[in-house]
Formats: structure tokens, sequence, C-alpha cells
């Protein structure tokens, strides 16, 4: 049967300050399957800053919400871009349902789904420009590559960015590209990641570790390992990464996401994309978390040298956030993702 849907207010309170006017928060109510196979209707947040240049879709990292994208909505504005931010079930100011697997899959249908219903009507083109980060990026991948197999024919993405894409995930993707260390590779690897998913399921340790991990204090340590410049680790960002942790349902999400299944890689989804669909990539020289000459970054930065329409830059003094650095590294990512959103405009 239907679930009953909560009022947006319940919501919308704690994640709408430090949105300029014009970036207007509205609710979408996405409805699918859950992992017992029943119909569920979930109240999806949104915002819409209207514009009559290029459609573009903002992905924000996990953990995160449509308030991490704080750096961008001014450039985008001068930029005449119609914009939209959503953000993921289970994150932000969208609704956590217990019942729900937090994967790449799920995340990329809803994607999938908001895009085709709420950004397709309002795009001069009937097209967007997706922008991912992270999980985000191989959530647009994911999306692009559905969007290929589509019964309709229909594209409705014509071209990504993407910053720093993860490995899979959660950690157990990095174990199965290391194919050169067959001990790691077959015995190690699974018992590590096994005893982790074992002690996130027990419900007392995770929701303590949960409760560790939502601090201030805790929470801007780990964001000053994302970031290369700590100043940039203010106040409101550490809240806009707190305040989500508080809804119901915040702690199931977080679980799934770490002992679920890490996915599709970053190599098989480019694979599944168009060959001329346009793909900017850039990544944080710094980033610590996905290291730039690790597999995954390796691989994207020779990508260019086989696929046509594909780019990809590295930036100076930025991390893990490129677009929300300091003010140089900021720039430069602000103005190649302006390249990237407007390249069919140029």
């Amino acid at each position: 049967g239907e679930s009953t849907v909560a009022s947006p207010s319940q919501f919308a309170t704690a994640f709408t300050r430090g949105l300029p006017e014009d970036v207007v928060p509205a609710f979408w109510e996405w409805n699918t399957l859950n992992t017992k196979r029943e119909r569920k209707t979930h109240l999806v947040r949104y915002v819409h800053m209207q514009g009559e240049g290029p459609t573009v879709v903002l992905l924000h990292p996990f953990g995160g919400n449509l308030l991490h994208w704080r750096s961008l909505y001014g450039p985008l504005r001068e930029a005449k871009c119609n914009v939209f931010a959503v953000d993921l079930l289970g994150l932000g100011g969208s609704e956590a349902p217990q019942d729900m697997n937090y994967d790449v899959i799920t995340w990329a249908s809803q994607c999938s789904s908001f895009v085709e219903q709420v950004v397709v009507p309002q795009s001069s083109t009937g097209t967007c420009v997706l922008v991912g980060t992270s999980i985000t990026s191989l959530v647009a991948l994911q999306v692009a590559a559905d969007d290929v197999e589509n019964t309709d024919g229909i594209r409705r993405v014509e071209g990504m960015c993407l910053m720093n894409c993860a490995d899979g995930l959660n950690g157990k993707a990095v174990a199965s590209y290391d194919q050169t260390n067959i001990f790691v590779l077959k015995y190690a690897a699974p018992i590590l990641f096994s005893t982790i998913d074992a002690i996130l399921n027990f419900e007392p340790f995770a929701k303590a570790f949960f409760q560790t991990f939502q601090t201030k204090a805790v929470l801007s340590t780990f964001l000053k390992v994302a970031y290369v410049d700590d100043d940039r680790v203010d106040h409101d960002l550490v809240d806009l990464f707190q305040a989500p942790c508080r809804q119901p349902g915040a702690l199931y999400a977080f679980i799934s996401v770490f002992t679920g299944d890490p996915g599709p890689t970053p190599m098989s989804l480019v694979s599944r994309c168009d060959d001329d669909l346009p793909l900017d990539v850039i990544w944080g020289e710094d980033d610590l978390i996905t290291p730039g000459g690790a597999v995954v970054g390796t691989f994207f930065k020779d990508l260019p040298s086989t696929r046509s329409n594909t780019t990809f830059t590295l930036i100076e003094g930025a991390g893990h956030c490129p677009w929300d650095e300091g003010d140089d590294a900021r720039g430069l990512t602000t103005a190649r993702i302006l390249k990237s959103v407007l390249r069919k405009a140029q």
C-alpha cells in the first residue's frame, strides 16, 4: 500500500538557511518500490533557480545536501543557467525511509525520475547537464547510462561534469581494483569488510558511533581532511552536514551505504554511456579521500586520449570538494564547471 507522506514542514525548517532568495525550495513526491517490492511515495527536497540558459542538475556528495553548492549558485545565476539541485533520498531535507537500499542504483533511479518528471518539463531544450561529485559522480554516470537504454529513445542528459569520482559506494570497491595483491583481494579484504559490516549492523554500536560522528568536533575534523583550506570549514559547512544526521532514518541510511554492495565501477559505467556524450572531469590535486593518482583518478586522467568530447582538469590547491575551496581553487573549478555547462551554448 501507499505510505503516509509527511508534511514538508517537518523536513524543510532546518535546511533552507543560506539559500539565495531566487533559489526556491520545493518538494517532489517520488513513487518507487521499497526492499519488499511495495510501492511507496517519498518526499524529496529540491531547489530551482530559473534561468533562460542551459539546464543543470547539481547532485551533492554523500553526507552533504543541496546547501553544499553554496559557492556555485551565484556564478550559475550570472551565466543565466536554469538550475536544479536535489537532495538524495536519505540525505539532506529528503525523507530517509528505513525500507530502502541506499546505493548508486537507488539514487540513480531517483535522479532519473527527477529529471524526467521535474527538470525536463521546465527545460527549454528538454535536456540537462548533470554535475556530480564523489559518489554522485557515479550516480550521474548511472543516470547517463540508463538514459541510453530508455525504451522511448529520448536522450535527457546532454552532458556531465564529474568531480573527484568515487571508486564505488564504499571502501569495498578499493579491494576489487587491487588485482596485483592476491592476498588482499582474496583473503584480507573479505575478512575486514565482513567484520566492519557485522559491527555496523550491531545497532547499539552503530548508534553510539553515529552519535559520535555527528558531533561538531568530529565533523569539523573530517571536513578538514576533505578540504585543503581549513577556513572554508566554517560553522555553516559543519551545520549543513550535522542537521541531516538528526533526521529520522539517517542512521539506517548511513549503515546501508557503508555495509552495502559497492556497486558498479566508474569504468563500467563510462563504457555504457554514449561515446559522444560530453564528459568533463575535474579533480582536486590534493584530494586525500579519492587520490588522483589512484586507479580511478588515473583512469579519468587518461580517458581523453581514448574518448572523444572528454576533458580532465587537475585543480591545484583543492581537495575533495574543489568547487567550495579557497578563492583560487574555487575560481578555477567554477570556471571549468561553467565551461562544461555552457558547452553547447558557446
